[in-house]
């Protein structure tokens, strides 16, 4: 089995927005999705087994039971990535702002709880204090800084969004990325380039098409197999070979 499951995830060159595709495709050759099968690509994607139960319909291996297990797993180990497991799992409804606001009262603030609670003001449209907290987070870890390209992409889902503030969006998201690549330490090549795709997307939404073409020969002269995809991605891509990371990221979660 592990054999398919691992020719199956690279067929889908391993991304974390193909995890759909992955599954149906598992779930097709066995006619259900094994705990084994669901086990491996969570920790080749790096997709929560949390999310995989818990957030997918029962017919693409979502399990509320074992969601629930997995989430009480995590608190026992970690309050913070327990209650990031939990807020997953929340109903709609739930105020996330005030979920995390009361976390933080209780256990302190952190780089990631602050991260949380932006985007959570975030997806309350309040972009003031999404902004706010997400720099506060890269105050207090300055390896979260690709949460400015999070932002970016926040301001280009809105100008999709909120027509007659289009123009204001686009000049934010253009503002953030470059201050991303006046950032230090220096990017490296590869997240150079996606950060000239971006604003090459800007561009392409305002209209402009010969700033799109220069952003877009920008960015292959800096990385040739460059990404065209809006998604950001997580600078521990980039983390060096001596040093190890723990990062809890949602596929569900736009920015």
């Amino acid at each position: 089995m592990k054999k398919d499951v691992l020719e199956t995830i690279e067929k889908h060159n391993g991304s974390r927005g193909c995890i759909i595709a992955i599954l149906e495709e598992i779930q097709d050759k066995y006619n259900y999705l094994p705990e084994k099968a669901l086990k491996i690509i969570s920790d080749i994607t790096g997709h929560s087994l949390v999310d995989i139960y818990g957030v997918l319909p029962e017919d693409l291996g979502g399990d509320r039971n074992r969601a629930e297990s997995y989430a009480n797993t995590l608190e026992q180990n970690s309050r913070l990535f327990g209650a990031m497991a939990r807020s997953r799992l929340l109903p709609e409804s739930t105020d996330q702002v005030s979920y995390w606001e009361e976390f933080m009262n209780d256990k302190g603030e952190g780089a990631q709880s602050l991260e949380e609670l932006g985007r959570a003001y975030l997806f309350q449209f309040d972009s003031e204090h999404g902004s706010h907290y997400y720099q506060e987070a890269i105050g207090n870890d300055n390896t979260k800084r690709h949460l400015i390209m999070h932002l970016v992409r926040y301001h280009l889902m809105s100008s999709q969004q909120d027509p007659d503030q289009k123009h204001e969006h686009l000049v934010e998201a253009e503002n953030l990325a470059n201050s991303y690549l006046n950032s230090k330490p220096e990017l490296t090549a590869p997240q150079k380039a996606h950060t000239y795709q971006m604003l090459a997307l800007i561009r392409n939404i305002d209209g402009d098409n010969a700033g799109r073409d220069e952003f877009l020969e920008m960015a292959a002269s800096l990385d040739p197999y460059f990404s065209r995809a809006s998604g950001v991605p997580s600078e521990m891509l980039y983390c060096p070979p001596d040093e190890a990371k723990v990062q809890y990221s949602s596929f569900f979660q736009p920015f």
